[in-house]
């Protein structure tokens, strides 16, 4: 009970600041594994959005129009078909389609209780008034609008070869899949520097199981790579406890309901501190990438201005400005030989340490 009043706690103070944004549209999707899809294999299977079952009352409560897209399954998740799925703009029936394969009564079902056709039907409808294409939600643009996508990767590969009789017995299968996961990222980035969305990743570590943090030898990667891209936010892991005892002893690597609350807690405060410094973060990378493409062609790159009036929005909206300051700096210098190199560095350089004098 107290978990889901802490989670209600966060999803109003998301929904107030939104609000104040002027934002009236929020879409939310969760994108990726068996995490992202809310899998269990012994407490009941509920999608990953669905389980913050106050989010759509306290958003309309805040006068903001919620959407939410699950594009995730519990099996055949590893980046390389998740990357295709963006690719190929994947449709919500045809994820429908696979998850009522994965959850109902087939023979490559995943071991767990099988759905009912009423909880299929419920979550995972093959009718949809307005289906939406993944590719179609990541590359929306409208007024009052946040696009926020919650990712949980990183095991598919890994998990394939132990239960498919892989030939790679190691950690192989993370590097393939951080690979994978570079490329999605990427191809969202490019989309918000190209198209002028605004699409921000929410990129969760994988579970800590049973707290000895042995996964961080896959998230200190996560951790790194969400550091690449101006759009991306790292969200902790939630301590996994492994054993159930429910009916004797049972082992189960995905969360339990608690500590799926414990995720949504996580993942909505993350939100509340980052969204708005995010999205000005990515305002800021977009004009510099378009400012040296510009200056690749001989124009004058300008740029100040814009920067000295991002950084006042941030100031304004009471967030640490010399904080924010060190880490646009960190990025711009970790992005400038490959997307600014046609801005005058000394200048860029200048003009981003001005803001702790704003």
């Amino acid at each position: 009970m107290e978990k889901m009043q802490e989670l209600e706690k966060w999803n109003q103070n998301v929904g107030k600041q939104f609000h104040q944004l002027g934002i009236s549209k929020l879409w939310i999707t969760s994108y990726g594994n068996s995490i992202a899809s809310g899998f269990s294999m012994v407490d009941p299977i509920i999608p990953l959005l669905f389980r913050n079952v106050s989010l759509k009352k306290t958003m309309e409560e805040h006068e903001i129009e919620l959407r939410q897209f699950h594009f995730a399954r519990a099996q055949n998740n590893n980046e390389e078909h998740v990357l295709h799925w963006l690719l190929d703009n994947i449709s919500e029936i045809e994820m429908n389609q696979m998850n009522r394969v994965d959850y109902g009564n087939y023979p490559s079902s995943m071991p767990s209780t099988p759905m009912t056709q009423k909880e299929l039907n419920q979550y995972f409808p093959l009718t949809l008034e307005e289906p939406m294409g993944l590719q179609d939600i990541v590359t929306a643009k409208q007024s009052d609008f946040a696009n926020i996508i919650i990712y949980n990767g990183a095991t598919g590969s890994l998990i394939d070869n132990f239960t498919r009789k892989g030939k790679h017995k190691n950690l192989s299968g993370v590097t393939r899949d951080i690979k994978g996961l570079d490329g999605i990222l990427r191809i969202i980035q490019d989309f918000n520097r190209e198209r002028g969305t605004n699409v921000e990743v929410y990129l969760c570590g994988i579970p800590n199981v049973m707290g000895i943090n042995v996964s961080e030898i896959v998230n200190i990667q996560l951790k790194k790579l969400s550091r690449e891209f101006a759009n991306v936010v790292y969200i902790e892991p939630v301590k996994e406890q492994l054993f159930r005892f429910q009916d004797g002893i049972k082992v189960d690597v995905h969360y339990s309901t608690n500590e799926y609350q414990e995720l949504h807690i996580k993942i909505m405060k993350r939100i509340y501190e980052q969204y708005f410094s995010c999205k000005i973060k990515i305002e800021i990378d977009r004009m510099l990438y378009q400012q040296s493409q510009k200056a690749e062609f001989g124009d004058l790159a300008l740029f100040e201005d814009y920067l000295e009036e991002c950084f006042r929005k941030i100031k304004n909206q009471n967030i640490d400005l010399r904080l924010f300051q060190k880490d646009l700096l960190k990025y711009v210098l970790e992005r400038y030989p490959y997307d600014y190199f046609y801005l005058p560095k000394k200048q860029l350089v200048k003009s981003i340490d001005k803001g702790k004098k704003i």
